[in-house]
């Protein structure tokens, strides 16, 4: 697959995602700032657990994981006595969006300052680590470049999204592309600003589409996006489309065994990754069928009101301003939902991801809901959270350090109160996260919260 081919080199040996030994043997600091000790690990390499370890943490990466019993590797800054808690990794959802400036520009609402730290807390408080921004902005842009070392997720951030026209989303938030020149231009130019990959919608003439994939390739980037109409499901399977953000694109009209079938086998045999977003028909679902309780719940209170006001609200709520059939989409998300099984089946690795701000899927809460449908459809817990840690580390560029609890990678773990593979539903609430080794309790993780939901209520 071309992503696998054109990475940077890290550490001086291609940084490649089948070669995980290259994350583990960068040069690992000598100085200790965190141990946790006494703690029961689950790195997610196996759904083996590791009872009573001590886990080394320096300048932001795992040091070592080894018997508490041996009490080896020196001092450390600070030790955590984590008796009877379990350590995890931490989450990733790999589609999110997340309020810009080119949001507030593209609907002509009221530009006010967007508090990165305060919109990405709600991700950390909920045990989330890591978040790919699939439609990205300059302001975000900056933000990640700041970042890096700070107690913040990691951020990994597409283009703003091209699009044919019509547009589905107003420009600055997409970029309208209609002919191939230009299609070459807006790659090279969102590369060259530091964009991670890009984006594409459904909407792009064939000519654009091919232009965009052989750009993007051309300069070593991936391109992920929706399912683009005029080349259709079977069309962009053969192509070279790196990533598509949405598993429900493929499943529409599957009206049996033998479909079922065939679109498994296409998607096992695409050198491609797919996003679960599962989240989104059942969310329409639930909207359409009780919206009072959806826009009531708590954690509303942590939400841009811009964001809540421009598309959540009725009547800016695209499902009813635009009449969406609840039968539909409860069909929808059943063929979504069979399709996911059927591919994890056959050994796919499906990636986590909720396509979170997309009306009434709550940043943070919503990946938890996304795994508890994937334990509903009879995963184990084991391959629910590999969806959301391992399988997006050996997928994704850029996630390469993160999703595996072992020495050399990025210090981003969870500590919960019971083994989340005997029921996942301990990872709503950590007691504690660790992020670029930064170690956050359960007190500073509500306090955060309760900072957010204080800025957005004054704005």
């Amino acid at each position: 697959m071309f992503i696998f081919q054109s990475l940077p080199k890290v550490a001086g040996c291609m940084s490649t995602l089948f070669l995980l030994s290259c994350v583990s043997s960068a040069k690992i600091p000598d100085s200790c700032d965190l141990a946790i000790t006494k703690v029961d690990v689950v790195d997610m390499t196996s759904a083996a657990l590791r009872r009573d370890q001590t886990v080394r943490i320096g300048n932001g990466l795992i040091l070592s994981i080894t018997p508490s019993a041996d009490n080896t590797g020196g001092r450390c800054n600070k030790v955590v006595n984590a008796a009877g808690q379990f350590m995890a990794p931490g989450l990733n959802d790999a589609h999110i969006h997340i309020e810009t400036n080119a949001f507030t520009q593209a609907f002509g609402l009221k530009a006010t300052p967007i508090d990165y730290e305060a919109a990405l807390a709600v991700y950390l408080a909920h045990g989330v680590t890591g978040v790919r921004v699939l439609s990205g902005g300059p302001d975000i842009l900056a933000y990640r470049d700041i970042a890096k070392d700070r107690a913040s997720p990691l951020l990994n951030i597409a283009s703003p999204m091209l699009s044919g026209k019509p547009p589905v989303m107003p420009e600055p938030l997409t970029h309208i592309v209609t002919d191939a020149p230009k299609a070459r231009v807006a790659v090279a130019e969102y590369l060259d600003e530091g964009y991670d990959f890009i984006k594409i919608r459904s909407n792009l003439t064939e000519e654009v589409y091919d232009a965009v994939l052989d750009e993007a390739h051309a300069r070593g980037a991936y391109v992920d996006g929706h399912l683009t109409r005029t080349v259709g499901a079977n069309g962009v399977l053969a192509s070279s489309q790196d990533a598509f953000a949405h598993l429900d694109e493929f499943a529409v009209g599957i009206g049996g065994p033998d479909e079922l079938l065939r679109m498994t086998d296409a998607i096992a045999s695409c050198d491609c990754f797919i996003t679960s977003a599962l989240s989104v028909t059942k969310n329409i679902v639930e909207q359409l069928t009780d919206y009072d309780a959806m826009v009531t719940r708590d954690e509303m209170a942590y939400l841009h009101p811009v964001i809540v006001g421009a598309f959540w609200l009725k009547p800016n709520n695209p499902y009813f301003s635009q009449g969406a059939p609840i039968a539909f989409f409860q069909g929808l998300h059943q063929q979504s939902t069979t399709l996911f099984k059927s591919l994890i089946e056959e050994n796919v690795q499906i990636v986590a991801g909720t396509d979170a701000m997309n009306p009434m899927i709550i940043p943070g809460s919503s990946l938890h809901d996304e795994l508890e449908i994937m334990t509903n459809a009879r995963l184990t817990p084991f391959q629910a959270l590999s969806t959301a840690t391992k399988n997006i580390s050996e997928q994704i560029p850029g996630f390469e350090g993160v999703g595996v609890l072992e020495p050399g990678r990025k210090a981003n773990a969870v500590l919960v109160s019971t083994n989340p593979l005997d029921g996942l539903a301990v990872m709503r609430r950590p007691d504690a996260v660790i992020v670029n080794g930064h170690f956050l309790d359960r007190d500073t993780l509500d306090a955060s919260l309760a900072l957010t939901a204080a800025i957005h209520q004054s704005q």
